[in-house]
């Protein structure tokens, strides 16, 4: 307010207007403000609709992404069983004239190695099928195991003899070497015996022809025992040794 009239206002109106002009600058101050507050919760509240529209739409994809993923896992087993029992019934007609085979008195020793040979593959990949349809129960979580008292020399020299014929063919000296004659074990046979034939598959997969393959089979004071595949292969890479087992 203004004036030119000299002494118009006391020193006392002065103050009242200086504190009005103040009230008036924090009004002003506070309405700025609260527009600018106004605009950026509105901001926010635009982000969040845009982050919850996103969020759902991905959830939407993963839970088809789910669905798919469960329907391809049932056809696959589905396929497994079927593949399973479609080869099973073959390989267990083949394995019946091979006994028949055996029973005969009159084979040469050399037609009675290659007949062992034809019976222990046979067998063997008649496991490999019946783990094929235990694949479906370790799905859905109803895989136990089966564990006995087994005598574990005969049981890894059984495996051992798959490999025979390879070892011949590839001129690799493989020797299975044990101390004790008797190591009585507990586990599941089943089980245990996919390890083992899977360890020395790779350990023929990687020797080159006329190298080395040795199993040990050590008994540690009878309180466990050490089964060590050793071969002459380019071994693990350092980097993928955590990815074992």
């Amino acid at each position: 307010l203004q004036s030119y009239k000299k002494g118009a206002y006391s020193l006392k109106d002065l103050e009242t207007l200086q504190t009005l002009g103040s009230y008036i600058a924090i009004a002003l101050d506070n309405a700025n403000a609260y527009d600018i507050v106004k605009q950026q919760n509105e901001e926010l509240e635009n982000h969040r609709s845009k982050l919850e529209k996103l969020v759902h739409e991905r959830t939407k994809d993963l839970e088809a992404a789910k669905i798919r993923a469960e329907e391809s896992d049932k056809l696959k087993s589905a396929f497994l069983a079927n593949m399973s029992h479609e080869i099973r019934t073959p390989l267990t007609l083949i394995l019946g004239p091979i006994d028949d085979i055996k029973a005969f008195s009159g084979l040469s020793n050399f037609v009675s190695e290659r007949i062992d040979i034809m019976e222990r593959n046979g067998k063997r990949m008649l496991r490999l099928i019946n783990q094929l349809l235990d694949f479906r129960k370790i799905q859905k979580g109803k895989m136990k195991l089966s564990v006995r008292k087994i005598e574990l020399v005969p049981f890894v020299k059984e495996i051992c003899m798959h490999f025979d014929p390879i070892a011949k063919h590839k001129k690799i000296d493989f020797q299975y070497d044990h101390i004790d004659e008797n190591i009585e074990v507990y586990f599941d046979g089943k089980k245990f015996d996919s390890v083992v034939f899977n360890i020395l598959s790779n350990a023929f997969k990687y020797t080159k022809n006329g190298k080395k393959i040795r199993v040990d089979l050590e008994n540690k004071n009878g309180e466990f025992v050490d089964i060590l595949v050793k071969d002459q292969g380019p071994g693990i890479p350092q980097n993928k040794l955590n990815m074992l087992f």
